[in-house]
């Protein structure tokens, strides 16, 4: 089966309805605001894998039988915190599984039941309270949770550490926060109701994009009431920008519904196109920074709205081979100098517009500035999908087709499978505009006709597959890898061996393969598969990268996965005589061959624990660890020429075989 799909775009009640669920999560790893789009889809694939699992063998799974008990104490007063949520935060940043929330009583106890082993931190979930979360960047999280820096939240929180079967109890103080009140206005006074309310924290010279607590407001943005008045808490000490924006309808897309509709729950975010800082600047840059200490409020924090000037963008969507115009192109775009400034900011990556019958599409209500403006093809592998996630599943669990229709008779309420006829697949593509005082009239978007890889995956020992493999496409020249949205990132499903990427650009591409990390019926839970081997004809496609002329095909790729990984336990100390161990360090591991660097989805990145230490399971191979340094994040940082050709250095070298376990301490060069 050839599957391919787009990120699936769930329904405004659906986001109403999951969102407590979706909050928890958040919190952990899911609330990155660029998370990659094939990521995404790959766990919604993954949860299809699992829901298939018949059972999981309990003798293999870590123990999640421990109790953690106690009472959470207002810090200030000793009082108890009443009704409170308490969650368990994994001290690693990940979402590991196990018993995880408690609630407290009227004397603030509260017990927390079949907890995973490991380490957590203890997170009273109150308003006004600081809480781990809320000294986490999300940016750091555009990664993946390796790349979260967890050392100032063991500053404020401690860890308790469970091994699955035995009761802890521990006291929780909750330490009250600041906060920053204030009113917004329009130029005329009246107050401007259900704005969004924007808090960014200034870190590094920067703002940081963070979460108070678990909340709609700390997730979704919070809005000024009916008299225009705002109020945040739970602030830790430090530098906010406090901002306001209007949520503005830019576009002709179905989607511009969901953010209306959301916007009805209080979960819309405003329009980053339009935001006013305290004091009336209209970026980041000028914006003048509040200062709130624990237990203390910034009060009078008034806005008053900048009106600005609005004008109209319109063009045209056609083919570059015939000019024929595009019927149903997806139309998005954004700012060049555009700032992150809420959870709901993700909203302008979706559809803004569509083309119509002649091609054509309008944009409105656009101030000054120059934008990118980017085009999905129309026709594109997910436009063909039908069903749940991405349309992978039919109503009674069955794989679907992308490249056949869905039908139903009056005898039977099975869907059957048709030929659907297959449309020309195009190259998304981004183009820039400028707004100057007047509209533009006259853009014109050509796309090219995109290309296809296509290929089988096997196991080397012939079992079928049990798992749902993604298959990764990377630019060379670039180092990217292509996006999703257009079609061009393929999935094989459990019990197929077939897979087709589409809509791809001109270009030379590095192929790789994401496995889902859940085991199938009968295997072990967290085993890693891994692409063993990827060949065309007589290439090696570990190494090497597949030309794709424009329009092309290339057929006949072979990835043949194996499971004898190899498992590595390292340790990062000082230098010093005392070996003192390094945690929350972030480890880079890339193959030795310079070749095989190129591939990003070779790089594999960890971060030490509370006791300096990381586990990595790899293909057999030999392996260059490097130890990035403070702050570094999970992005493209040997790409260049120069360090994929050279050894990076101070590079640990190491060589792992077949299904071994590798003990490894790394003294970190000029830590003491």
């Amino acid at each position: 089966m050839k599957s391919q799909s787009s990120p699936r775009r769930a329904s405004t009640f659906e986001l109403t309805f999951i969102f407590l669920f979706f909050a928890f999560f958040a919190a952990i790893v899911l609330l990155s605001p660029r998370a990659s789009a094939q990521d995404e889809r790959l766990r919604d694939l993954e949860r299809i894998a699992a829901a298939r699992a018949a059972t999981t063998v309990e003798q293999e799974q870590i123990p999640s039988k421990s109790i953690v008990r106690g009472r959470a104490l207002y810090d200030d007063t000793g009082r108890p915190v009443r009704r409170a949520p308490i969650l368990l935060l994994p001290a690693t940043g990940r979402n590991e599984g196990g018993g995880s929330s408690g609630m407290t009583n009227a004397r603030g106890e509260f017990q927390v039941r079949n907890v995973r082993a490991g380490s957590y931190f203890v997170m009273v979930n109150a308003p006004g309270v600081i809480t781990p979360v809320s000294f986490v960047d999300l940016r750091e999280l555009s990664a993946g949770p390796d790349g979260m820096n967890l050392a100032e939240v063991r500053k404020h929180f401690e860890e308790v550490t469970v091994d699955g079967m035995n009761t802890v109890d521990i006291e929780v103080r909750a330490k009250r926060g600041g906060a920053i009140s204030g009113r917004v206005s329009y130029a005329d006074g009246n107050p401007a109701i259900s704005v969004n309310i924007s808090v960014m924290r200034k870190k590094d010279n920067r703002a940081a994009l963070f979460i108070s607590n678990i909340s709609a407001a700390a997730l979704y943005g919070l809005r000024t009431d009916d008299r225009g008045v705002f109020r945040v808490s739970g602030l830790p000490p430090g530098e906010y920008l406090i901002s306001a924006s209007e949520t503005v309808i830019h576009g002709n897309s179905e989607n511009n519904r969901e953010v209306m509709d959301l916007g009805m729950f209080g979960l819309g975010g405003g329009d980053p196109l339009a935001v006013t800082y305290y004091q009336g600047a209209t970026s980041q840059k000028e914006a003048t920074a509040i200062r709130v200490e624990a237990g203390s409020e910034a009060s009078d924090i008034n806005l008053t709205l900048v009106e600005r000037p609005t004008f109209r963008l319109r063009g045209v969507v056609r083919a570059k081979r015939g000019g024929i115009p595009l019927v149903g192109a997806r139309i998005n775009f954004s700012r060049k100098d555009a700032e992150e400034t809420t959870m709901m900011s993700h909203m302008r990556e979706m559809d803004t517009a569509r083309t119509d019958e002649q091609g054509r599409f309008t944009l409105i209500e656009i101030p000054d500035g120059t934008y990118t403006i980017t085009v999905e093809p129309p026709y594109s592998s997910g436009e063909e999908m039908m069903g749940d996630y991405g349309g992978n599943m039919n109503m009674n669990g069955n794989v679907v087709r992308p490249d056949v229709a869905i039908v139903t008779n009056n005898n039977s309420p099975n869907m059957s499978q048709q030929p659907r006829e297959r449309r020309p697949r195009y190259v998304r593509k981004q183009q820039e505009v400028t707004v100057a005082g007047g509209d533009v009239t006259s853009i014109v978007v050509e796309l090219s006709q995109g290309g296809s890889i296509s290929g089988t995956v096997v196991f080397e020992n012939g079992k079928p597959l049990s798992r749902v493999i993604g298959i990764t496409v990377q630019a060379e020249q670039t180092g990217e890898e292509q996006s999703p949205d257009g079609g061009n990132s393929g999935y094989v499903s459990p019990g197929d061996d077939q897979f087709t990427i589409e809509s791809l650009p001109a270009g030379n591409f590095y192929l790789g393969a994401r496995v889902a990390s859940h085991g199938g019926q009968g295997e072990q839970s967290g085993s890693l598969y891994y692409a063993k081997a990827i060949s065309l004809n007589n290439t090696d496609l570990t190494r090497d990268s597949v030309a794709l002329r424009e329009g092309g095909a290339v057929t006949g790729v072979r990835i043949v996965l194996a499971a004898d990984a190899a498992t590595l336990n390292g340790r990062i100390v000082a230098s010093g005589e005392e070996k003192r161990v390094l945690s929350n360090k972030l480890v880079l591991i890339v193959p030795a061959d310079a070749n095989k660097r190129r591939r990003r989805s070779s790089h594999t990145y960890e971060s030490t624990d509370a006791k300096g230490a990381f586990t990595a399971q790899l293909p057999p191979g030999e392996y260059l660890i490097i130890l990035l340094p403070e702050g570094a994040a999970r992005s493209g940082l040997l790409l260049s020429d120069e360090a994929i050709n050279k050894e990076p250095a101070g590079a640990t070298r190491v060589t792992l075989n077949s299904n071994e376990r590798k003990n490894l301490e790394i003294t970190a060069p000029g830590e003491n």
